[in-house]
């Protein structure tokens, strides 16, 4: 798991962000990001809908393989400037293999600029 400084957890930072961000996609995830000016350092936040999976379980999983592939790649992201980022799953996120959304991830870390 990504270490929780690095977690975008604020339920008014959420909103905005999905509202307001720039848009990145692939075939296999969605993410919204924008700058931020305060923090020290990348937030992530990985939302993933019941429309996705229908059960707990998948959700979870989806959201901690996400956030593995963040730890193990943050510092493949680009150190200035800070962003927070929200990645959202598509339902073909439920078949890939897990090399399939490492590279879908690492598709996304360029347009972070």
């Amino acid at each position: 798991m990504l270490a929780r400084p690095y977690h975008l957890k604020r339920k008014d930072d959420i909103p905005g962000l999905l509202k307001r961000g720039k848009l990145g996609m692939n075939r296999l995830l969605v993410t919204r990001f924008r700058r931020n000016e305060v923090e020290k350092h990348h937030r992530f936040s990985v939302l993933v809908s019941t429309n996705i999976a229908a059960q707990a379980v998948d959700r979870n999983r989806v959201r901690r393989r996400i956030y593995s592939l963040l730890r193990k790649h943050y510092d493949r992201v680009p150190s200035l400037p800070i962003f927070d980022v929200v990645i959202l799953p598509k339902k073909s996120i439920l078949t890939a293999s897990f090399k399939d959304i490492e590279a879908a991830l690492l598709s996304l870390i360029p347009s972070l600029r």
